[in-house]
């Protein structure tokens, strides 16, 4: 019984210390435009085109990917490439894990029918860039990346036609569900606070197990 006790001590200090895991931006376009896609689009809320031209697409308008909602052809319709990046600055912490999420299919129903298309993200200027290649007609798949940062940093988060601004085709990449978590890591001083509190927490639980 005594292991057990103290097993039960440490889960819950454990507990404790673990993860103050929390959603700091989301998005799965559903609700832009009140819904409804639109060609060469710029209204967004959340992100502002930052070179070239994106299409909203989906709902039905030009739906090449049925039952997504709404989602970014980040290759618009103006035959010049583009991007979007958010809004927001996101202060990313030294220590703490960042975990970012979305879905990227590709719109290959260009002249060639198999297109490759490819996409840059970013996050700010270093703390995180890859450059992702879809082929031929793949369908929207979920892209997890984790990353953190050595210095305190401010950043944005960035999706683009590599060399976007330029010319493109109208058929590029599909961008839908981009979510950034955090999970807040205590300091090392804390893990020993709450490692001190373990006798105490085992004495709690056995009179509760009495």
């Amino acid at each position: 019984m005594k292991g057990d006790f103290l097993g039960i001590s440490l889960f819950v200090v454990m507990s404790s210390v673990n993860l103050n895991a929390g959603v700091i931006f989301s998005d799965n376009f559903d609700a832009t435009n009140g819904g409804a896609g639109q060609l060469d689009f710029a209204g967004f809320t959340n992100w502002t085109v930052s070179a070239g031209a994106v299409d909203l697409i989906g709902n039905g308008f030009n739906d090449i990917k049925p039952g997504n909602g709404l989602y970014v052809d980040l290759d618009g319709s103006t035959y010049i490439s583009g991007g979007i990046q958010t809004v927001a600055h996101f202060n990313l912490t030294p220590g703490n894990m960042y975990t970012l999420s979305f879905s990227l299919a590709n719109n290959s129903f260009g002249p060639a029918g198999t297109d490759q298309n490819a996409v840059e993200v970013l996050v700010g200027v270093g703390p995180f860039s890859e450059t992702i290649n879809l082929n031929g007609f793949s369908d929207f798949s979920s892209i997890t990346r984790q990353f953190s940062v050595a210095v305190p940093t401010l950043a944005q988060l960035s999706f683009g036609t590599p060399g976007a601004g330029v010319g493109g085709d109208a058929y590029g990449v599909l961008l839908d569900n981009v979510v950034l978590s955090e999970e807040v890591v205590p300091e090392p001083s804390s893990f020993l606070l709450l490692l001190a509190g373990a006798p105490l927490m085992l004495s709690r639980v056995r009179r509760r197990l009495r």
